[in-house]
C-alpha cells in the first residue's frame, strides 16, 4: 500500500510543472549532466541573506531525477543554508540506507524515493539536483566567507 502511495507521489511531482523554468538575474545557476544515463538538470538558486529565497529547475531525464528535483525544490525554499547541507545530509543517508526514523520526518515527501536505494544504478538519479544545490550552496558559503576575508584586511 505504501508503495503505491510512493510510487504516485513521485510520478506526481515528476509531472509538476511547480518550481520548474529558470530564474532571472541574481540567481546563481548550475548544469549538472548524469553521463551513466543522460539525465540533465539545470537550477537556479536564489539567495536571500543566508535563507534560499527561490528555487527552479528544468532537464530531462527519468521519473526519479525530475521527482528528486521537484521535492528538493520545494523543501529548499526558505530554509538557511545550513538547513540545507542537513536536508541533502538526511537524503544522502536515506538512499545509503542510514537514515533513521527522525531523518523521514525531516526530508518530507522524499521520502518516497527511499526504495532507490534498491537500484543502485538509480542512487545518482535522484541525488543529481541535490548535487546541483550543493554545487551553488558551496559557492554561496564560499564567496561569503571570501568576502569577509576581504572585510577585514
Amino acid at each position: 500500500m505504501f508503495d503505491d502511495l510512493y510510487q504516485e507521489l513521485i510520478l506526481d511531482h515528476s509531472r509538476r510543472e511547480t518550481n520548474r523554468g529558470a530564474l532571472g538575474a541574481g540567481a546563481c545557476h548550475t548544469h549538472l549532466r548524469n553521463p551513466f544515463c543522460g539525465d540533465d538538470i539545470k537550477l537556479w538558486v536564489q539567495f536571500d541573506g543566508d535563507r534560499i529565497r527561490k528555487v527552479r529547475f528544468s532537464g530531462m531525464g527519468c521519473l526519479i531525477s525530475q521527482a528528486a528535483a521537484s521535492m528538493m525544490a520545494e523543501l529548499a525554499e526558505g530554509r538557511t543554508l545550513e538547513q540545507v547541507q542537513q536536508l541533502s545530509h538526511d537524503f544522502r543517508t536515506l538512499l545509503d540506507g542510514r537514515a533513521h526514523e527522525d531523518v523521514h520526518d525531516r526530508i518530507g515527501d522524499l521520502v518516497a524515493l527511499g526504495g532507490v536505494r534498491r537500484v543502485p544504478a538509480r542512487i545518482r538519479c535522484a541525488l543529481l539536483a541535490f548535487e546541483a544545490l550543493e554545487r551553488l550552496v558551496g559557492e554561496e558559503i564560499k564567496s561569503r566567507t571570501e568576502g569577509k576575508e576581504k572585510d577585514s584586511v
